[in-house]
């Protein structure tokens, strides 16, 4: 794996941060490529032996055990006793042809076909998780130590997943919704307050859904009367390595709470159905409500707070995370561009016309991309095809050498 970005190597196929000094070791064996992720004060000797466990790990693996259950019942069984989050997204593989198979019959062209079926119908992101839950459930039934039909498929054969850049939703946007969603309410089209409660916390404190679905009531502490300024304190759980918050509220953050808990909004909720709802009453399309935290972050860059104290109050483990959040990449390059304006005195004749053949160049090549995509497409729809019909006649081939013995 060559070093790009922030990544710089130190030793074979172990990495270093260049911002949080933490190490990144690589093993890959038969195209298996596995990452463990160590803290700086490890030395290098320690890091090689990362690195050659991994190595062992990935090549001593067990026979997958047989069992006289299909993979469909397998799961069924499994989703009624564990705490699995997305259970739709672990009982899809039951509705494959793969359910009616037990898992020791599964193979990696099976598999991929599935996630070939997949590409032009969901998100990069819902195909990592159907790949993870489908090697969770997989090592469940056929041993921890089983060899997967995905372990020797190439990262690069499953779709990248895109990082969406922050986009700054106005204070009047986020109170339109709150107000739509309490008019629903009063319309008889919802049927509590739990919704309009979990977007009033998530937009005043701008802490992330999964710490909001995760507080609990002891968390909470709301003061009898303020105390220079401060209404009360919540102790967000810390998240994606960071560390534990102790966020005092505000007013506005108080009172989003008080009608949390009077709503009794506590625990796991579903967050499609929690977006769908929030666009019903006014929040704009296309703009994922994950975004309020986005808000949060700029609108506190914008008032004056600086990079440190935002990252702390946000939880972020990693301070270029908090300038992509903040937007301050881009407030430091807005002001080299107007420090250089007029550096050459050159001049837009028509930016208009400028602006509208750039875009019309724009919309040809996306649609040049589209038509080599689909291009792929058929030409691995073939390949399959052709691959399909090659098993078929060695199959008639060994049926007839069968017969005639």
């Amino acid at each position: 794996m060559p070093s790009k970005g922030k990544w710089k190597k130190v030793d074979r196929c172990i990495y270093r941060n260049s911002v949080t000094g933490r190490y990144k070791v690589i093993a890959n064996v038969g195209g298996v490529e596995r990452a463990n992720y160590c803290e700086p004060d490890m030395t290098i000797e320690q890091l090689r032996q990362v690195r050659d466990g991994q190595v062992v790990d990935l090549r001593e693996r067990e026979p997958v055990k047989r069992t006289g259950k299909t993979f469909g019942e397998l799961l069924d069984a499994y989703v009624a006793d564990a705490n699995i989050k997305e259970p739709s997204q672990l009982l899809f593989w039951k509705k494959t042809p793969l359910g009616d198979l037990p898992v020791h019959k599964h193979t990696e062209e099976m598999v991929m076909l599935e996630f070939d079926k997949m590409k032009s119908v969901v998100s990069a992101r819902t195909i990592k998780l159907r790949r993870q839950l489908y090697g969770t459930a997989f090592h469940k039934f056929a041993g921890e130590r089983a060899r997967t039909p995905l372990d020797f498929v190439p990262m690069k054969r499953f779709p990248k997943i895109q990082r969406k850049k922050p986009v700054h939703v106005p204070d009047a946007t986020i109170l339109k919704t709150y107000n739509g969603l309490m008019a629903n309410e009063q319309g008889g089209f919802l049927r509590d307050q739990k919704t309009r409660a979990r977007f009033a916390v998530l937009a005043t404190c701008g802490q992330r859904p999964a710490q909001v679905k995760r507080a609990k009531l002891t968390d909470i502490t709301l003061y009898d009367a303020p105390q220079d300024g401060v209404y009360g304190l919540w102790n967000v759980g810390g998240a994606k390595g960071g560390e534990d918050v102790p966020l005092q509220l505000n007013e506005d953050q108080a009172a989003a709470w008080a009608l949390f808990i009077k709503a009794d909004a506590w625990g796991e909720y579903d967050t499609r159905s929690f977006a769908r709802t929030l666009r019903s009453a006014g929040w704009p399309e296309g703009i994922r409500p994950y975004n309020v935290r986005h808000a949060f972050a700029i609108t506190l860059r914008k008032r004056g707070i600086g990079l440190a104290e935002i990252q702390e109050g946000m939880g972020h483990k990693d301070g270029d995370t908090t300038r992509i959040y903040t937007g301050f990449q881009n407030e430091t390059q807005e002001q080299v561009s107007k420090t250089l304006a007029g550096r050459f005195g050159f001049k837009v004749a028509d930016p208009a016309k400028a602006a509208s053949y750039l875009a019309a160049l724009q919309r040809k090549e996306s649609g040049r991309n589209q038509t080599s995509e689909s291009d792929v497409d058929r030409n691995q729809a073939k390949s399959l095809g052709k691959k399909r019909s090659i098993l078929k006649e060695s199959d008639r081939k060994g049926a007839k050498k069968t017969l005639s013995a």
